[in-house]
């Protein structure tokens, strides 16, 4: 059997390319071959430039001036995250329009296409494209393992509703990785929709140590915050953590917020250096679904920031009793200790449920 996968793998977002590589792995541990169909819009590739470029000598010229350390270190970021695509992602040659993937699929001989992980059904994402949905002639399965319609799939319009209507009602198999993403999709189509777990979450500590293990230099102890984009208060949650515990926070992200005394800034960091980062840590903060997927995954104590009730966050946390977990304007407080044994029951439960319709999705007729 050859699966193709379509998802948002080259974003050079850690949990974009992490969820790739998870979804990757899970398929060949079936024996099964497989293979990311590499879909980079020029949208894509236009959010993503290096911070210094040959292509741009003059404004790449005035970032070294102003900021040589920090203009280094970004170029080695996303030097890092492309060769962690190369080295750890099985990618087809890259396809720039949704045509080019048609085309492409058209020989490829797939018995199967697999969309998701991450937020590739959400049409307010600026790289949202309906060949996520393999809106486009197929003859093999069509499936969907855990797509994500982001964090408020109801504000999804009618218009938009209906433009997905079709494409969805030709799916053999139906997944969401969030319960109100199962939700928005019943109005769309009358098929079975599963909630299942993202596919990072598929994996243990034991199946990320090959990648987590770069030589990162950091403090014995830290707070490792990650937010993808820094929200009004949120870095004063991780200073109250560091104030009670008198550990430093490590930050990979460059904000004006980061420049104070005590912050340790890495902003070279790749995907497996963000790996390495959180599994070494005391405590992680931010507002983050692959922080809080990763935080599980290597048994760390942590808190989450949101501005409301994120659906993402708590589909995950209210089956494991963690809601406390996730922070909405009030003060850090240090609780207990995460009680890991039985977090880790729930998850290899629904772990099984997961890899079960994976499984199902894939072996039917």
């Amino acid at each position: 059997m050859k699966v193709g996968i379509l998802t948002f793998h080259a974003s050079h977002n850690y949990g974009s390319m992490l969820q790739a590589y998870a979804l990757q792995k899970v398929l060949s541990n079936f024996g099964i071959e497989n293979e990311i169909i590499n879909f980079r819009t020029e949208i894509q590739k236009s959010l993503i430039p290096p911070h210094i470029s040959l292509r741009h000598p003059r404004s790449s010229l005035k970032k070294l001036i102003k900021g040589p350390q920090k203009s280094v270190s970004l170029l080695s970021k996303y030097n890092r995250f492309e060769k962690f695509l190369r080295n750890y992602l099985n990618v087809t040659r890259e396809l720039s329009s949704a045509g080019d993937v048609a085309e492409f699929v058209k020989k490829a001989d797939y018995d199967a296409i697999i969309t998701g992980s991450d937020q590739i059904w959400n049409p307010g994402c600026w790289d949202f494209d309906m060949c996520y949905l393999v809106d486009f002639p197929f003859h093999g399965k069509r499936i969907a393992y855990a797509p994500s319609l982001g964090s408020n799939p109801n504000q999804i319009s009618k218009e938009e509703e209906d433009r997905m209507r079709a494409a969805i009602n030709r799916y053999d198999a139906l997944s969401t990785r969030e319960s109100k993403g199962k939700d928005c999709l019943s109005k769309i189509t009358d098929k079975t929709i599963n909630v299942v777990l993202d596919p990072t979450l598929l994996l243990d500590a034991k199946d990320y140590y090959e990648i987590a293990n770069v030589d990162v230099k950091m403090p014995e102890s830290y707070i490792f915050y990650y937010t993808p984009r820094e929200e009004s208060g949120y870095f004063n949650k991780a200073k109250e953590l560091s104030y009670m515990t008198g550990l430093p926070i490590l930050v990979t992200q460059d904000y004006p917020e980061y420049m104070s005394d005590g912050i340790v800034r890495k902003l070279d960091c790749g995907p497996r250096e963000y790996l390495t980062l959180i599994k070494n840590a005391t405590y992680t903060i931010g507002n983050s679904f692959h922080l809080l997927a990763f935080s599980l995954i290597f048994g760390k104590e942590f808190f989450l920031l949101s501005k409301g009730l994120d659906s993402r966050m708590l589909n995950i946390l209210t089956p494991l009793g963690l809601q406390d977990r996730l922070i909405v304007g009030e003060s850090i407080s240090i609780k207990s200790p995460i009680e890991y044994s039985a977090v880790e029951s729930a998850l290899v439960s629904a772990r099984n449920k997961s890899l079960n319709y994976l499984r199902s999705a894939l072996n039917n007729k």
